[in-house]
């Protein structure tokens, strides 16, 4: 299936769900779309929910999950996929080592909810977070 039948299919998905008016999807580069979304964010404007499906380098993931971090309400859930793929020869260094290490790393601002099937992991943020910069 090529990328308009996946956005096809999506719509429809979304169209059929009773929070069908409450889903906002970006067809977008991961970090063009979440810079953008973090320089207009606001309170309000923060997300319950965000499903990360991108890139498979750990650099890229570690970059999307911090930015979808920053993005989310307390609260919402952060969901990974390709949690147990996308390794490659360096231990580690693809999906689901990025994923782990971030998780690692932030364990005081989110929790583990669930593994599935082990290629998603989803958690839930439980504390603001912010990161300092020099």
């Amino acid at each position: 299936m090529g990328v308009k039948g996946v956005k096809d299919l999506f719509d429809l998905h979304i169209s059929r769900s009773a929070g069908g008016t409450h889903v906002t999807a970006h067809a977008s580069s991961t970090l063009p779309a979440l810079m953008a979304l973090l320089r207009g964010a606001d309170e309000r404007e923060m997300f319950d929910f965000i499903y990360v499906d991108a890139g498979h380098r750990a650099v890229d993931v570690m970059a999307d999950a911090i930015l979808a971090l920053r993005l989310l309400k307390v609260g919402g859930v952060l969901a990974f996929d390709d949690y147990g793929g996308g390794e490659d020869a360096n231990e580690g260094a693809g999906c689901g080592g990025a994923i782990r290490r971030f998780h690692e790393a932030h364990s005081d601002f989110v929790e583990a909810l669930q593994v599935h099937d082990t290629w998603q992991l989803w958690l839930r943020k439980t504390a603001a977070v912010s990161y300092e910069v020099p």
